[in-house]
């Protein structure tokens, strides 16, 4: 920048930065929390959603502000892993604060704090303060919905095998399917419509063709 001021797209790229490095490091900090218990297994801590939409949330805002660094254009592919992120990570702040966090024994951890809170707040003002000038078309937008099918399919089989579940609301073992499915049935109407909101917040001119991530 002329006289060395930074300016706010700058100043943007390095919070993202910053807050993706954080994201990361709350992430390490808590499985070494883990490692700490007797019972400790790594296949379970990955299992947890918070764990991984708190490292997709991380890598696609080191991403982003280091896009904007190296001085890469905005990209559609970019946009989309965000608008993904953002899902992801609002979602486990939602349910946290919705389903979990009463009967949370590690409330004031600064770790937990983190992820459950900080960054969730953080990547959604990150979108509400950037938003994609192009279009994403609700339709497109729906294959954000991958995952978390994915992520309840694999939890469901899982805790079938293994008799283990990262959250109470999908231990079937406990709750029984008709109550699981009644809870992802809402879980699922509320996703829908967090994908048709995020995707409405987005620009009205369609995308280049030759957008790049």
């Amino acid at each position: 920048m002329p006289g060395g001021r930074v300016g706010p797209v700058e100043r943007r790229a390095a919070a993202r930065i910053a807050l993706g490095i954080l994201g990361l490091v709350a992430v390490g900090a808590r499985f070494g929390e883990g490692l700490a218990e007797p019972d400790f297994s790594a296949a379970n801590f990955l299992s947890y959603f918070t764990i991984e939409s708190n490292l997709i949330a991380a890598v696609v805002l080191l991403a982003a502000g280091f896009a904007v660094r190296a001085g890469h254009a905005p990209s559609e592919r970019l946009d989309l892993w965000r608008g993904a992120a953002t899902l992801y990570i609002a979602t486990t702040g939602i349910v946290y604060s919705a389903l979990l966090a009463a009967d949370a024994d590690n409330l004031l951890a600064w770790t937990n704090i983190v992820l459950h809170y900080v960054m969730p707040v953080a990547v959604v003002a990150d979108w509400a303060l950037d938003r994609p000038a192009w279009r994403i078309p609700f339709a497109r937008a729906l294959a954000w919905a991958i995952y978390p099918v994915a992520f309840i399919a694999y939890t469901l089989v899982r805790g079938e095998i293994t008799g283990w579940y990262p959250y109470p609301f999908l231990d079937v073992a406990e709750r029984g399917y008709p109550a699981v499915v009644v809870t992802l049935a809402i879980l699922a109407a509320a996703l829908l419509a967090a994908i048709w909101g995020l995707a409405a917040t987005t620009g009205r001119r369609r995308a280049p063709v030759t957008a790049t991530g």
